[in-house]
């Protein structure tokens, strides 16, 4: 290599690097491809050829990069931590684990390859194995919000309530959000005794949170305290029903005076619930006695096993694509004789079964508690309906991703939440077919064990 040609690539190497660090991905990929089109073996110039691709989302084409500069550079861990990556959005998942762990072990300082192959082993289900790492990848940033947000997360998922409520409460600065700022004029409620005063209880996230964390109010008005609860207004024909409460107001409402306030989440780990003391005891919730008498009118003609069918959620809700199904899907369950099918869609879409829906005719959650109270099985995803399913004490079968939620734990058929539900999850990711079709052998016996 001559002078000349070794100043020229010198020159483009850092102009590369300048325009890669500055985010001018296209410019970095330029210089890049001009040095290997003079320099072929340029392993630099391969490896940011590499980190240009994966950061434009060319996952496949990142991973023929970062593999061909293999022995061509250095071994660090920059290049294996970006293979990962890469082979992840290929969907290389083990093999995305096999790189970041060696990066990892490579880069011992640096907590992000940590958290990075700790959500992979997550998505292999491998919980155990990512709680290790996501501890070490903790040791190293202790303040990282989101961090140990995901740490008491995957402790939840274990059953390990004690460490993972304090854990999860590092939601609120992943968030960007202080609790203790929350602006209700008294202070933070954390657990203390409470006997004769008054504590708001305030709805955090959405309506199926609110449907399972209510549960509470009972509890904590056993103890003396005057309970005041704060949810949306959708939900109050059926909190009313609530054992021990005192009041119910929606935001924005004028609030009585009260001595101190909790989200409802904090709820749980304020009372030290652990697996073995959840108050599963259902149901807690009722529908009002005019819309049960409504829909038992509405289905007196029925004859099969009545059975609600909702296969998709919230389209906002984060986790959608993953936790709603086509209602194609569903076919094989429509053809089991004996069912009379009910859809409880707000909007069926496109390709709805040919079944009834009473998705529009519900106003509100407490026409849909008169609707499920004279079912006798629902069968639904993980959505709110669900969840009121459960706090009814109604039958429920729930068909759950590889990756549920952390309150369906993992591996169990049942909830210690809901002791009326039976959990039908995807043995590997994305198969919805294969829990539908065991849900098809469990429902194909139960209408003639309920006729017999």
């Amino acid at each position: 290599m001559t002078d000349k040609l070794l100043t020229w690539a010198d020159e483009c190497y850092r102009e590369a690097h300048a325009a890669f660090n500055q985010g001018l991905l296209k410019k970095a990929e330029g210089f890049a491809r001009s040095l290997l089109a003079a320099l072929p073996q340029h392993g630099g110039a391969a490896l940011l050829m590499g980190l240009c691709a994966l950061a434009l989302g060319r996952h496949q084409e990142a991973v023929a990069w970062l593999d061909s500069c293999k022995d061509k550079v250095p071994e660090d861990g920059q290049r294996l931590a970006a293979l990962g990556l890469a082979r992840k959005g290929a969907g290389d998942l083990r093999g995305a684990i096999e790189a970041l762990a060696v990066a990892a072990s490579l880069m011992p300082l640096k907590a992000e390859v940590r958290v990075n192959l700790a959500n992979l082993l997550q998505d292999c289900g491998e919980f155990e194995e990512s709680l290790s790492i996501y501890r070490q990848a903790a040791a190293l940033e202790p303040d990282n919000a989101q961090l140990r947000y995901n740490l008491g997360m995957t402790l939840l998922t274990l059953g390990r309530f004690e460490e993972g409520w304090t854990e999860a409460e590092w939601r609120w600065k992943a968030a960007g959000l202080d609790l203790e700022r929350v602006d209700f004029q008294a202070p933070a409620w954390h657990g203390e005794e409470m006997g004769g005063r008054t504590l708001l209880l305030w709805a955090e996230q959405g309506l199926g949170d609110t449907i399972m964390f209510c549960r509470y109010v009972p509890m904590l008005a056993a103890k003396g305290i005057k309970i005041l609860l704060q949810a949306p207004r959708i939900l109050h024909p059926l909190l009313t029903s609530l054992k021990g409460l005192s009041g119910l107001y929606a935001e924005g409402d004028p609030l009585p005076p009260f001595d101190a306030h909790a989200p409802l989440l904090a709820v749980p780990g304020r009372m030290k619930t652990c697996l073995e003391t959840i108050p599963g005891e259902a149901p807690y919730l009722h529908p009002p006695k005019d819309r049960q008498d409504f829909w038992r009118q509405e289905l007196a003609g029925l004859e099969g096993l009545k059975a609600g069918l909702v296969w998709r959620g919230n389209p906002n809700h984060p986790n959608d694509v993953n936790r709603s199904l086509s209602p194609a899907l569903l076919t094989p369950l429509l053809n089991i004789k004996g069912i009379d099918w009910m859809a409880i869609q707000p909007e069926v879409g496109a390709e709805a079964p040919p079944i009834a829906n009473a998705g529009p005719r519900l106003t509100d959650w407490g026409d849909t508690a008169g609707l499920l109270a004279n079912l006798d099985l629902v069968i639904a995803v993980d959505t709110s309906t669900a969840h009121l399913a459960g706090a009814l004490a109604r039958p429920c079968w729930l068909l759950l991703p590889a990756l549920p939620d952390w309150r369906w734990m993992e591996k169990r058929t049942d909830s210690p939440w809901y002791p009326t539900m039976t959990l039908f999850r995807q043995e590997s990711l994305g198969d919805w077919e294969g829990a539908v079709s065991r849900l098809g052998e469990a429902l194909s016996v139960l209408p003639r064990a309920i006729m017999r």
